[in-house]
């Protein structure tokens, strides 16, 4: 009944904590994923230590006005904060005590006063900012050198069916999660609707239609006129679309309505996978293009669209978030005279990867085809001129939307939906 305190005793063994009060109280709440086995404070008594299980090496440490301030407790349904950060008070961020509950699956902290926050093992694992976790989809790259050239259709790509998403959670989960997991997702036998009405109901699966300035949808072939080199026959590098908007879409889906008798064949990269090889070979290069911002433009009769941003783009901890390159809409770069060779020898390290057949997925879009792609990870391209008609429609959404469906449908299969 006093495992938790005896586990104490022997963390205190090794020396250097001071212990706030521990108690463990009977609970019938389910066991969870990872139980807190040890809990301790060091000296300066500023913040919490749990560690999950009894061989966890890894410390997680709290801090006790972020305890506070984040007690699940305090927050709606949705995940709004009901009090001021700035108002939280000494007294409402000073501990007490801890005590454990739940078979010591969760612990509550006692606070000066007079309140309590209770805190479960796996709220505490999922918003571990001192020993982060993974996220729950895990990125995979795709077509880097080690891994040797893409040869036809790889395992891990899979045309999924349309009326299955309508049909069944789980193939609509499955579909998202190719695109969250991989940057693309393939769907076949969409109907061949010229309104875009098929498109449109694709993408109200999982979020809303981004509108621009070429409108909610677009068509890609062949016109007299074309605003853009995409409405051309003509092979295009591969590129990401739109970046000299702020913000850029984050998804982008083309549907095949028809076919070229020869040519335009469809060519995808994942841009993070070059970038990462660039980080390893080059890494000056790597680091010149996630410093510098450089303009994207684009204008027409009806639109003037400039953006400032860097090519590769990347977090606090210096992850890959985006990528953005298009040859055909970067302005004439202004920056210092000492740093232009250098920028411009990056610039083309990586093109140089990027064109690299190697890395190139490649296949001839049917009419009822559709490609949904990250349009901030996955470069996309034509190879060899169209032949014949080729038609395609567009329209672009917005990535929270997918992350955000997919997410609610992970919950729903975890607890058995």
């Amino acid at each position: 009944g006093f495992k938790a305190a005896r586990m104490l005793a022997r963390l205190l063994q090794r020396g250097g904590a001071t212990v706030l009060p521990v108690t463990r109280r009977l609970s019938s709440t389910a066991p969870l994923r990872a139980a807190p086995l040890t809990i301790a404070t060091d000296t300066s008594s500023s913040h919490l230590t749990v560690r999950f299980n009894v061989d966890d090496q890894t410390a997680h440490r709290f801090h006790w006005v972020w305890l506070r301030d984040n007690d699940p407790a305090l927050r709606t349904p949705n995940g709004q904060k009901l009090h001021e950060t700035s108002q939280l008070t000494p007294a409402q961020t000073t501990s007490t005590g801890v005590s454990l509950e739940g078979g010591d699956t969760a612990m509550t902290v006692e606070w000066l006063d007079g309140s309590q926050s209770t805190y479960s093992a796996d709220w505490l694992l999922e918003n571990s900012y001192d020993a982060p976790t993974p996220n729950r989809t895990e990125r995979r790259l795709w077509g880097r050198t080690a891994d040797g050239p893409i040869d036809g259709t790889p395992g891990w790509l899979r045309w999924h069916e349309h009326d299955e998403l309508y049909e069944s959670r789980s193939a609509l989960r499955e579909w998202l999660s190719d695109a969250a997991v991989h940057g693309v997702t393939l769907l076949r036998n969409v109907p061949l609707d010229r309104s875009g009405t098929a498109l449109f109901d694709t993408v109200e699966l999982f979020g809303f239609v981004r509108e621009t300035n070429y409108g909610p949808l677009f068509h890609v072939r062949t016109e007299a006129a074309p605003s853009n080199l995409a409405y051309t026959p003509v092979p295009l590098s591969v590129h990401t679309d739109n970046p000299y908007r702020d913000p850029v879409p984050g998804l982008q889906l083309l549907h095949c309505l028809e076919q070229a008798d020869d040519g335009g064949v469809t060519t995808l990269v994942d841009g993070f996978a070059a970038a990462e090889d660039l980080r390893e070979t080059n890494p000056v290069a790597f680091e010149t293009l996630a410093k510098h911002d450089v303009q994207f433009r684009y204008a027409a009769d009806d639109a003037v669209l400039e953006s400032a941003t860097r090519t590769l783009c990347l977090d606090a901890q210096g992850d890959l978030t985006k990528i953005r390159v298009n040859n055909r809409s970067l302005a004439p770069p202004r920056l210092p005279f000492s740093e232009m060779e250098q920028w411009y020898e990056a610039l083309i390290a990586l093109r140089q990867l990027l064109e690299n057949p190697r890395r190139h997925l490649q296949f001839r879009m049917q009419p009822g085809d559709l490609v949904l792609l990250d349009n901030e990870r996955v470069l996309h391209g034509r190879a060899g001129e169209a032949v014949g008609k080729r038609h395609l429609l567009g329209c672009y959404a917005d990535r929270d939307g997918l992350l955000s469906s997919l997410q609610v449908l992970q919950s729903d299969q975890a607890f058995g939906l």
